[in-house]
């Protein structure tokens, strides 16, 4: 007889899905999602309450663990036959269009296959870094994130900086290579964030940037406007400034598998969150 999450999570009374009607079910249709691999209940049992003792906030559905995915991982781990061509086949797509940001530092062989060692190889008696895939975003976006850290390992290793950051605009500081390579990477899942975000902001916020930004109104000119003292326009729009910045450092994480140290990287180096130029773009898209 399977286990039960429930069961083996039985000493966590802080998650309440754990008793909703169709776990075990979900569990079950995750594992014949592969039934090639032979993954059994049990072994995904114990893979999910592995991840959900890790995890930090505690997860808010079993959705929210990509149960199926997971399945996945404990047949890579378990080094079952076709687990890593499957592995392979679901989440290395993104890999290609990596390699081509990399271009010169590795072939797309080369980074499939460094790619490759670092989640399926123990190094240093430390569990493979597939082990340490944790459902929080797509196992696609996740490997994605892990093949542009291969390829910043290989940018400084090399130490050099190729034609195209060369061709950097001179006022962009010149660091080493990582801060080159993530500009680089993340300036389109950037904007389409900000985006999204600008979008979620009320109308009156939205209008306060746009008068700013976009038209060049003086905080003077937005006071009369609105009917209020300068120092009313001056704190709303500090408000909504550090709210759009929150919303797109949290959107960018989602959106990247990054972590929050990486995700104020790329923030600081694509312009400030609240950059004028940027943010008058993604205001142009919105109503």
């Amino acid at each position: 007889m399977n286990t039960s999450l429930r069961t083996a999570l039985a000493h966590r009374e802080d998650l309440a899905w754990l008793d909703a009607q169709g776990v075990e079910r979900q569990l079950d249709q995750a594992v014949t999602r592969w039934p090639s691999l032979g993954v059994s209940h049990d072994a995904l049992v114990r893979r999910l309450v592995d991840v959900i003792e890790r995890c930090t906030p505690a997860p808010e559905s079993l959705e929210a663990l990509r149960p199926a995915e997971q399945v996945l991982v404990v047949a890579c781990l378990q080094e079952r036959p076709g687990a890593i061509e499957a592995l392979e086949a679901t989440a290395f797509g993104g890999l290609r269009a990596v390699a081509r940001r990399f271009k010169g530092l590795m072939t797309e062989a080369e980074l499939t296959q460094r790619v490759r060692t670092k989640l399926l190889v123990p190094r240093e008696r430390t569990e493979p870094q597939l082990a340490t895939f944790m459902g929080a975003t797509s196992l696609a976006r996740w490997v994605r994130v892990v093949a542009v850290r291969v390829g910043l390992d290989a940018a400084r290793a090399d130490g050099r900086r190729g034609a195209r950051e060369r061709a950097l605009p001179s006022a962009l500081p010149q660091r080493d290579p990582e801060f080159y390579w993530m500009r680089q990477l993340y300036t389109d899942d950037f904007e389409r964030v900000l985006g999204a975000c600008l979008d979620a902001l009320s109308s009156r916020d939205r209008n306060l940037l746009r008068a700013q930004v976009t038209h060049g109104m003086t905080l003077d000119d937005m006071a009369r406007m609105w009917g209020v003292h300068r120092a009313t326009i001056a704190r709303w729009l500090r408000a909504t400034r550090l709210e759009l910045v929150a919303a797109v450092r949290t959107g960018l994480r989602a959106e990247t598998g990054l972590s929050e140290s990486e995700v104020d990287s790329v923030i600081a180096l694509i312009h400030s969150a609240v950059s004028e130029g940027v943010i008058a773009r993604g205001l142009a898209k919105t109503s």
